[in-house]
Parts: structure tokens; C-alpha cells; sequence
């Protein structure tokens, strides 16, 4: 009998990563399971990120370097998706690293049962490589599921939206690709990836090392990403509507609650940011009122929705009260 042996795409973003870089590397290159291709896509870096994959280019031939202008994560992933020739996908963000056992073990799974996706466990390590969150799955996840069941745990947030914590078939990918110039850009992308799997296993492995690099994109405040959040959940309940309307008032009530965290932003500390946008989050709002779910909202949320809907003028009155006597700052409502 054949051994079963597919070829992994790996695709690792880069943009100026040099302190990291080498770490991310070395977790691939010394994989204990060989039939892997390694999708370097350096998104313009300004340090010296690019020479570092060139330097590991020289030393093992699986590697692929795109040099591309800077475009964002989304972008370096999707140019990774179209170029990629593996049976399988996988995304590993540079600053980030895998056990080296991690693609024996899924491919060892997947021969036996076939599944389309399997998502594994990560821990979280700090610069100083001190633990500060292992991950578990609950024990009704750690059984073959269909990947609608799976979709469906996203689009309510119930699970995470990380493509990087799991093993995908690569036909999965076929049509689907990241939203350019998105924060947050997993969230209106995996659900559909799941959504067309036919089956999905979950394994309690802790196989992904997840740095908090403070530095990092998603560590660094944006009064952008308030209203990206709100985008990516809107394509969640437009998606619900559409295909399961069972769960779309528990998704509305994550929109708006992202809705009115983003109008009360433009009325505190990031007005200019976000005035492009606030209308039409007003207007969703107002159009969806009869439709919100209090019941399925964080308190502080839900009470500033009913002042919202009860009179946007003492709405704004009040966001711009709480700003002017800083107990915005002390409640820790400054943009993230």
C-alpha cells in the first residue's frame, strides 16, 4: 500500500519580524514530517526580515520567497493561497512558531479518517517565553463534526475565528481568499472555509506557540479596528440570513453590540477616524432595532444600545461627557 504523504503549503507572512524570524523558521524547517512547501511572503519589510528568508532559502530547497510591496496580512496570505501547490494548508504567522511534531501528527490523523480540516490546540508565551494560556477545547468538540455544526460555532462566537490553529484541505480554499485592508480579517473569512468542509476533527494537542508580541499589529491601539470587528460580524449575520436563520438574532446582537461600540468611539476619541463610517452604522442600527436581543449583550453594551435607541442625542451627550471628566480612561473605554 502507497504511504499516504501530502504535500503541506505553509504560508508565513513577514513584515519585519528579524527578532522572531529565525525562531518561526526553525519550527518548519526541522518539522519531523519532510513533504512541505514553505511559502515565505515578505509584505515589503524595512529590516532585515528579507535577507534572514533568503539566508534559509540557500539551506533547504522547499523554501519559496514572494518579495511584494506592503499590503497586509491579508494581502501576503492571499499572494501565499496563489502560489500554493500543497494537498494541504496551513498558516503560521511569523512571530509565531510550531511543535515539531505538528505535521506528523495531523497527517498521521487525517490518513486514517480523512477529515477536511483539524484544528489543534495553542498556548500563549510571552517574550520572556513564560506560559500565560493553554487552550482547551470542550469534550464535545473533540469529535468528528460537520463543518456547517463547525461554521456555525464561529459565526455565533463560540469558537474563534484564527485561520492559523488548524490543517485545511487546500480545495477548501479554492474560492475563498482574506479581505484586503482588513483588521480582523479571520473573521469574515474561516466560517466559509468551514462551511464547506465535510468533516472536521478537533484534537486538545497544544501544537501552536502564539507569541503576545506587544509589538505587533493586533497589540497596537487603531480606532479602526472597533468598526472592522463590526464589519466582520456583519458579514456573519448577512451570511445567517441567508443560509441559517436560526442563529441570526443571537449574531445581530454581536453586530450591534460592535454597531454602538463603534458610534460611541466616533463620539469620544476617534471622531475623525471613524466619521466615514458612522452613518452607516446608525443606520443599521436603527433599521435592526426590532430585531436586537438584549439578553444576548454584555451589560454595559446592551445599556448604551437602549440609550442609543431612546434618544441619540443624550447618547452623544453622554459618550462626550464621560470622555471630558476621564472616567472613559478609568472604565478602560479607550480605543484598543
Amino acid at each position: 500500500m502507497t504511504a499516504f504523504e501530502p504535500l503541506i503549503s505553509v504560508i508565513i507572512p513577514i513584515y519585519n519580524v528579524e527578532k522572531y524570524l529565525n525562531v518561526c523558521l526553525d519550527s518548519i524547517l526541522n518539522q519531523t514530517y519532510k513533504k512541505i512547501e514553505i511559502i515565505l511572503v515578505d509584505d515589503g519589510s524595512t529590516d532585515s526580515s528579507l535577507s534572514i528568508c533568503h539566508e534559509y532559502k540557500k539551506a533547504d530547497e522547499r523554501i519559496k520567497i514572494i518579495s511584494k510591496s506592503n499590503g497586509g496580512l491579508s494581502s501576503a496570505r492571499n499572494a501565499g493561497l496563489d502560489v500554493a501547490l500543497g494537498d494541504y494548508i496551513s498558516f503560521l504567522d511569523s512571530d509565531d512558531w510550531l511543535e515539531f511534531n505538528t505535521y506528523s501528527l495531523l497527517v498521521d490523523i487525517i490518513s486514517k479518517t480523512r477529515h477536511d480540516i483539524i484544528a489543534y490546540n495553542f498556548r500563549k508565551i510571552d517574550d520572556n517565553y513564560i506560559v500565560s494560556e493553554i487552550n482547551s477545547y470542550s469534550d464535545c468538540l473533540l469529535q468528528s463534526s460537520s463543518g456547517k455544526d463547525i461554521a456555525k460555532k464561529i459565526l455565533t462566537d463560540e469558537l474563534g475565528s484564527q485561520a492559523c490553529f488548524a490543517l485545511y484541505a487546500r480545495k477548501l480554499w479554492n474560492d475563498i481568499r482574506f479581505p484586503l485592508g482588513r483588521f480582523y480579517e479571520d473573521i469574515p473569512t474561516t466560517y466559509k472555509v468551514y462551511w464547506k468542509a465535510d468533516k472536521v476533527l478537533f484534537i486538545n494537542d497544544v501544537l501552536y506557540n502564539y507569541r503576545i508580541n506587544l509589538g505587533s499589529i493586533s497589540h497596537r491601539s487603531n480606532p479602526i479596528k472597533c468598526y472592522h470587528l463590526y464589519l466582520g460580524f456583519l458579514d456573519h449575520y448577512l451570511f445567517a440570513l441567508e443560509y441559517c436563520a436560526e442563529i441570526k438574532e443571537k449574531i445581530l446582537a454581536e453586530t450591534a453590540s460592535f454597531g454602538i461600540s463603534t458610534i460611541f468611539h466616533y463620539y469620544t476619541d476617534a471622531q475623525g477616524v471613524l466619521a466615514p463610517y458612522v452613518d452607516e452604522v446608525k443606520t443599521f442600527l436603527r433599521n435592526n432595532k426590532a430585531g436586537i436581543a438584549y439578553s444576548n449583550m454584555a451589560k454595559s453594551r446592551c445599556f448604551a444600545l437602549r440609550v442609543f435607541y431612546f434618544s441619540e442625542a443624550l447618547f452623544t451627550f453622554l459618550c462626550r461627557i464621560l470622555m471630558m471628566i476621564g472616567l472613559q480612561s478609568k472604565l478602560g473605554l479607550e480605543v484598543k
